[in-house]
């Protein structure tokens, strides 16, 4: 027996609540929830990231973020750096309504929206020109390129 399912639908302008494949919906919760309490709970449909704004994300943002940290002095690889940078701006706290406790997480950048991810590369973006002096560029001027290999020798 399945504890969740997932249907799509939409919401008119008068307010009408439309399911996409609603007999689907209807023979799923018959099966899967009879003589059940259920939470219902309604969210937003959104657009994940695409494969431009990842490979500009993977090739460009955090390639230079992790140069320039390692011209600071931090010893980190592009894995550590995307790790670094989530934990920095997509961390959030949350509490347990039963006893009051805080804890933190680091939400997924897999998880966020197109719209989202686009704010997290801004935010990233403006920490690295105020914070660390890098200048990345925009993603029509890099056509994904790498930054050139520091030079291990120095």
């Amino acid at each position: 027996m399945r504890n969740r399912i997932i249907h799509f639908g939409e919401v008119t302008e008068d307010g009408t609540l439309v399911l996409y494949q609603r007999k689907t919906f209807i023979l799923e919760v018959a099966a899967h929830f009879k003589k059940s309490k259920i939470r219902l709970i309604l969210e937003r449909d959104f657009q994940s990231r695409n494969q431009e704004q990842n490979g500009y994300y993977f090739a460009v943002i955090v390639p230079r973020i992790c140069s320039a940290l390692n011209r600071l002095g931090w010893m980190i690889n592009e894995s550590e750096t995307h790790q670094m940078l989530a934990k920095k701006f997509l961390s959030e706290t949350k509490e347990n309504p039963r006893t009051g406790n805080l804890f933190d997480f680091v939400k997924s950048s897999a998880d966020l929206s197109a719209s989202e991810f686009y704010e997290y590369c801004e935010k990233v973006i403006t920490w690295a020109a105020m914070e660390l002096e890098e200048v990345i560029p925009p993603p029509d001027e890099n056509k994904r390129k790498r930054p050139p290999k520091e030079d291990s020798k120095k």
